[in-house]
């Protein structure tokens, strides 16, 4: 059939027209390619609207692209020649929804196009294809292939794509199943990944809209699904089946059952299939994980409000099975279990502690069964640490109520004092001493329990934690603050012996401390140190030499000293800054101040009084 005589008939006007014909005689006198026959269908139907020669052409046009080796050259070549009218049959406003497989097809060719990474410009970095792909997915039979496209060129952009443009995602998001939703969730991966430092504020403004469209809420009950669902995800997301294949019939015959399981999670992580779904599950904790880390604490909450996250975690948790898991575990590991282990506690980090603790009993959920796990399980040290990283994190969140139901009802506090009575690992020690800093901070009732719970004598501990100063720089400033400095407090008439010692160890401390910020420097490990340092300078009530004794008060020293209260004037140089620093640790302005005014200058000689 010759389309001349129809392309005379349309009114383009004469120079449009006499354009297009010659144009379509260049292309019919051209070798009898399977490109070329690909162009001259897709031009045909731009004017009969005949479907069927371009469903003959497109699967051969796409199969000849794919298969078979093909120099750069030649790629470029198909490419430049063909890449107009794929998109004029991927963007035709295909009503009767005819082209469907054919638009499945040609998507499937420009992910091949995508990886091949030729076509960076055409492809990658061109917003518009990108925003026109985005709009195939408000059609469900061409959801899949248009997420998967999407993750593929996001793969390979420079910058994090904004979805601002994307007026309609919300309603792309609240109409998709949940099959297509979890296949949509590759895609919300990188569209909260910072590519560069400049792309923070685009990753900060896809993280609210996300979140406004509840993708939170909806990841989280597809935690709900079996293994089976989440494996059949997990096949389509990586091509292995289609939409048309048995197992997507089996999957909409199960969902509605399972989603009606939420709160509850119970997924075997066993065999092939449990890898599948585990992959799966990783995925939908690093996204509500990821998303709840750029919100602020209000909004982090108003998006759990009603969740049962705390079910949540707690039923996670004891899928993930940490009793069972291979070790050693390691956070870079590619087994898929490991990997989920280092999402599951990124996401306790990122939960604010309320929420943590919403609707859980007196065991405490999953707090409560990560300390049991720590005290009586056997588990391998490289799981222990970072759970034991989880409590401590919590630890320092906690406001009074959640400090005793963390410290005492949940015996955190016995269990960290039982632990540093033995263990060796620096690394641990400092997390426990931490952990007991922050527990005890402001809490009679939790520094009664740590007394009470202590293995040995309190001078013993209290002497260890002395050479430990650096590991216990939180944990010696909070027992000082709360028997020296808290007047509200009657520890000091409760436990008079402890008292007295706590009195005997602060210049010691402080001696240590100051020797070694002032030869360390000052950064993210001696903070906390210089800060102590400082503080008790502020609180003493008598001079620096009486303070010290004479065995100390020396010209080295005075240096040392010297030199942490100057990086203490510059890390700390406005009222606001020292502000910060009284919320942290309890105390009023004067405490500070008195530790500046002992640095006085005069004419370039510096003394300390």
């Amino acid at each position: 059939m010759s389309i001349i005589p129809i392309i005379q008939a349309q009114h383009y006007g004469n120079f449009q027209t006499q354009t297009f014909i010659n144009a379509m005689k260049d292309i019919l006198q051209c070798e009898d390619t399977i490109e070329n026959s690909f162009v001259r269908s897709v031009m045909e139907y731009r004017m009969t609207h005949n479907i069927k020669t371009i469903q003959e052409t497109v699967t051969v046009f796409c199969e000849y692209c794919i298969v078979g080796d093909k120099t750069k050259e030649r790629l470029w070549n198909i490419f430049g020649s063909t890449f107009s009218y794929i998109c004029e049959i991927l963007f035709s406003n295909d009503s009767d929804k005819e082209l469907t497989e054919e638009k499945i097809h040609l998507m499937s060719l420009m992910r091949y196009f995508v990886k091949s990474c030729l076509f960076t410009q055409e492809l990658v970095s061109t917003q518009y294809f990108l925003e026109n792909i985005f709009y195939l997915m408000k059609d469900d039979r061409l959801f899949v292939s248009s997420c998967l496209l999407i993750e593929s060129i996001l793969e390979q952009r420079e910058h994090t794509f904004d979805l601002e443009n994307i007026e309609y995602i919300d309603s792309i998001i609240s109409n998709a199943d949940t099959l297509h939703f979890g296949i949509f969730l590759i895609v919300v991966n990188y569209l909260l990944y910072e590519k560069d430092k400049s792309d923070e504020h685009i990753v900060m403004k896809n993280t609210e809209k996300l979140a406004k469209c509840g993708v939170i809420d909806r990841a989280l009950k597809m935690l709900s699904l079996s293994s089976v669902s989440l494996a059949i995800i997990h096949l389509l997301e990586n091509s292995c089946i289609e939409e048309t294949d048995k197992l997507i019939a089996n999957f909409y015959e199960r969902c509605d059952n399972e989603m009606e399981t939420y709160p509850d999670v119970d997924i075997s992580f066993e065999g092939v299939q449990g890898i599948y779904a585990c992959d799966i599950v990783s995925n939908i904790v690093f996204v509500i994980s990821t998303i709840l880390s750029n919100l602020d604490d209000k909004f982090a909450k108003e998006m759990l409000k009603d969740s049962d996250i705390g079910v949540v975690l707690e039923s996670l948790y004891q899928t993930i099975g940490i009793e069972n898991m291979q070790t050693p575990y390691r956070s870079d590991s590619e087994n898929v279990v490991h990997l989920l282990f280092t999402q599951f506690i990124r996401l306790l980090s990122n939960i604010p502690i309320e929420n943590i603790f919403e609707d859980v009993q007196e065991d405490g959920g999953v707090i409560g069964s990560i300390v049991e796990d720590i005290q009586f399980g056997k588990i391998d040290e490289s799981i222990q640490v970072p759970l034991l990283t989880v409590i401590e994190n919590i630890s320092r969140e906690c406001k009074e109520k959640e400090q005793i139901f963390v410290g005492k009802t949940l015996g955190v506090i016995k269990m960290a004092t039982k632990l540093l009575c033995g263990e060796k690992n620096e690394n641990k020690r400092s997390m426990m001493y931490d952990m007991l800093g922050t527990l005890v901070r402001g809490s009679q009732e939790n520094v009664e329990e740590f007394i009470l719970s202590l293995e040995k004598p309190f001078g013993e501990f209290l002497s260890d934690s002395v050479e430990d100063c650096i590991s216990s720089s939180v944990f010696f400033r909070t027992m000082m603050l709360n028997f020296v400095e808290n007047k509200g407090f009657h520890l000091r008439n409760a436990f008079e012996k402890e008292y007295k010692i706590i009195q005997e160890y602060i210049p010691v401390f402080f001696r240590k401390l100051t020797n070694h910020v002032a030869k360390e420097g000052v950064d993210s490990n001696t903070m906390c140190c210089m800060n102590t340092s400082v503080l008790i300078l502020g609180m003493k009530s008598v001079t620096i030499k009486d303070f010290l004794g004479e065995d100390y008060y020396n010209e080295n020293f005075m240096g040392n000293l010297k030199t942490v209260v100057r990086a203490f004037v510059k890390k700390y140089p406005q009222d606001n800054n020292i502000e910060d620093l009284c919320k942290l640790t309890q105390t009023n302005h004067s405490v500070w101040y008195n530790a500046i005014r002992c640095l006085e200058t005069d004419n370039d000689n510096e003394n300390v009084y």
